[in-house]
């Protein structure tokens, strides 16, 4: 339950960060720092971030993960760069 937890705020982390740096930072950079989060532990997850509609960056999108697991957040004002 605890490594969920760390995940989760760590996946906010990132979206939060990718969020606010969309428009100064290329698509290829979000993924990496994804990646380099995530690649040693011990779960699957996916992420995905939107802004304006469209897709800047996605991880481990291949994999179908039910809609119950899905954690959305919602920047705000604070995505208009």
């Amino acid at each position: 339950m605890k490594a969920k937890f760390f995940l989760s705020c760590m996946a906010l982390a990132i979206l939060f960060s990718a969020c606010n740096t969309t428009n100064r930072t290329p698509k290829q950079k979000i993924e990496q720092q994804i990646d380099s989060l995530l690649k040693d532990k011990k779960a699957t997850v996916g992420v995905a971030v939107l802004a304006n509609d469209e897709t800047v960056a996605v991880y481990n999108n291949q994999i179908h993960f039910p809609p119950v697991k899905r954690l959305q957040v919602s920047c705000g004002t604070g995505c208009s760069g």
